[in-house]
């Protein structure tokens, strides 16, 4: 008796951890209604973030399964040449499978940029941009100097053309065995030679070579540079009830913080997909109110001065205070990149890869990118949207 009192606790607490697994499964589809065979599908289990990746079979379907189960996932689907489409899914009730079906739709501007490369080439390309100091109607001249194979044109000029050793060019066997040299009309039937450069690599003796060429391209841009066009704008009357009006210092700042972007508010609003917990969520809002205010210090004294200015012409004084401002809003941007590393863990990185691109940016390339993706610094200090809140 004392043996079925003890077992039955075992059976019990076996049968729970049975039913505690749960299985995340779907098919994906593209806008076509036709399966898709091999996309990654990344099932990330909240809220410790275990990740499990499927791929697609030929009917377009995945299953990922999770013991035990917690209820709430994030299923993200990408595929070569459809748009990565990504949802939250959770446990409804006592169920154990939760679907999660997917249509993907066709991405044309990433069709639109696969370039094919031939592996392996020896050919190397010079790109030169000297700065020339010609202005035409105070606009300069942009010159572009490209240099197509200067191995080529350096290992013709040093060993002549019937001594080519192939530099700069792949070595490709000709393939070519027979050359036709006639008709036979008596037999009815062509005559053929050997062709006795019938796989030779040798650069001299082959047809596909990549010559060595300059070009030269000049260029002069017209139209009135964009910083200039909207100093322009920010400076000249709006429109009132009773006419027009000088713009004042909230009206103006306003327009150059539209050209900021806060990535502190793009991974609160993000904060349901990526499983952001309250601490981390708490960091992004301090780092966020830090980061807004020292943005908002640089425009709006470039504002006010450009507001309190007496003339209505927009001289070299207003355009040096227009340029300066974004070189001392570029370190700050990038500062906030490193502050987001420090608190996002390495999985939620991975759910957002153009956060993980920007990371990517060595800090002495930071200074030649100028990144821009909406959730631009508020004029007014408010409260940053967390997820669907």
């Amino acid at each position: 008796m004392l043996r079925v009192l003890f077992a039955l606790p075992m059976l019990a607490q076996t049968a729970v951890a049975g039913q505690s697994a749960e299985t995340v499964r779907g098919r994906v589809i593209d806008d076509s209604s036709g399966a898709v065979r091999g996309p990654q599908v990344t099932v990330t289990r909240g809220p410790d973030r275990l990740v499990q990746t499927a791929l697609t079979d030929s009917a377009g379907q995945y299953s990922s399964r999770f013991d035990p189960g917690t209820g709430d996932y994030l299923v993200y689907v990408s595929a070569l040449g459809l748009k990565p489409a990504r949802r939250r899914v959770q446990r409804v009730a006592s169920e154990r499978e939760l679907i999660a079906d997917f249509t993907l739709a066709r991405d044309l501007a990433m069709l639109a940029t696969v370039k094919v490369v031939a592996a392996k080439t020896q050919q190397l390309n010079v790109q030169w941009q000297p700065i020339l100091p010609i202005k035409v109607r105070g606009r300069r001249i942009t010159s572009n100097v490209m240099f197509e194979n200067p191995l080529g044109g350096l290992d013709q000029a040093l060993h002549g053309a019937q001594n080519l050793r192939g530099w700069g060019t792949r070595a490709t066997p000709d393939p070519v065995l027979l050359v036709p040299r006639g008709f036979d009309a008596t037999v009815r039937r062509f005559r053929y030679d050997v062709n006795p450069r019938f796989g030779d690599t040798r650069a001299f003796r082959t047809l596909s070579r990549q010559p060595f060429r300059v070009t030269l391209d000049f260029s002069l841009e017209f139209s009135v540079p964009y910083d200039v066009q909207q100093l322009r704008r920010a400076v000249e009357p709006m429109k009132v009830k009773n006419g027009y009006a000088p713009r004042g210092v909230d009206s103006i700042a306003d327009i150059y913080l539209r050209n900021t972007s806060n990535l502190h508010r793009l991974l609160l609003a993000e904060s349901d997909s990526i499983f952001l917990t309250p601490p981390q969520i708490a960091a992004l809002i301090a780092a966020d109110s830090a980061y807004s205010a020292n943005v908002r210090d640089i425009y709006v004294p470039m504002a006010r001065f450009l507001a309190n200015r007496q003339s209505r012409v927009v001289g070299k004084i207003e355009l040096d205070s227009v340029q300066a401002a974004p070189k001392r809003y570029c370190p700050l941007f990038w500062d906030q990149v490193d502050i987001v590393e420090r608190i996002a863990t390495p999985q939620q990185k991975e759910l957002l890869p153009f956060i993980r691109n920007m990371m990517a940016v060595a800090k002495s390339e930071r200074k030649k990118q100028q990144w821009s993706f909406g959730y631009e610094v508020p004029l007014t200090p408010n409260k940053p949207r967390v997820g669907g809140s």
